[in-house]
């Protein structure tokens, strides 16, 4: 039985794997073609941008990933993420100059990159969905984007100003649930637990916990008190509750 599930996944690999060297052979041709000189290793850090169109596709395609996941889609939005998604194409693209000859054939070199990523990711997960269980599948897919647009953030210190977005967002909306609690997640990663406590463990008029309709929140309430009933030498119960 497992033989004949293989035998799809075989054929969609080839499949990918053939278009891959398709795609990459019409890129070298290109290359040749425009009279563009090879990629040469890095000798220092690409301050100015990617030093190549690959790795600017793949760039712009990390923060077109953060833009749709940062992005609270309502009012004036859509208009907001206009901008940064052309913020994003000046930073990863704004060293390729179109008026040098050599980029005559930017606009087809660009289709072709944006190609070969398509097909490596589709590569990726056709090799996941071989050890991951199909029921499992969904929450590796979100576990997996969070941690692919998670990891810039962190890396270039950006996370002051992803907490300041957040927290502009609930001072506008103060009853907005899913951004307190992603504001909470946040503080968690960066070690900021109480702060987190205060957000992922709201309370109302009547001082019970109010329910915050995300499953994330019960993951990491244990997390929250813990920490908070740990510096005051009390203990905290299966439920959840700070005891003394």
């Amino acid at each position: 039985m497992n033989s004949l599930f293989e035998i799809p996944a075989g054929i969609m690999e080839r499949g990918l794997f053939t278009m891959d060297m398709a795609l990459k052979t019409a890129q070298s041709a290109l290359q040749m073609i425009t009279g563009q000189e090879r990629l040469q290793p890095l000798q220092a850090p690409p301050l100015a941008g990617p030093a190549d169109l690959d790795t600017a596709v793949a760039d712009f395609a990390n923060r077109l990933a953060r833009i749709v996941r940062f992005t609270h889609w309502d009012g004036a939005a859509p208009g907001v993420a206009f901008r940064e998604v052309t913020s994003a194409a000046r930073r990863s693209f704004g060293q390729f100059d179109l008026r040098d000859p050599h980029n005559s054939a930017f606009p087809v070199q660009l289709a072709l990159s944006f190609g070969t990523l398509f097909v490596q990711q589709g590569l990726r997960l056709l090799a996941a969905a071989q050890v991951v269980r199909p029921s499992e599948y969904p929450r590796f897919l979100t576990d997996f984007f969070e941690s692919f647009t998670d990891a810039p953030v962190f890396l270039s210190l950006e996370y002051r100003e992803l907490l300041e977005k957040y927290e502009a967002r609930l001072a506008e909306r103060p009853d907005d649930d899913a951004t307190r609690c992603e504001l909470g997640r946040t503080q968690i990663k960066c070690g900021l637990h109480e702060q987190a406590a205060k957000n992922l463990l709201v309370t109302n008029s009547k001082g019970t916990i109010r329910r915050v309709q995300a499953p994330l929140v019960r993951k990491f309430r244990m997390q929250v008190q813990t920490t908070v009933a740990i510096p005051q030498g009390r203990q905290v119960n299966h439920s959840g509750q700070i005891v003394r």
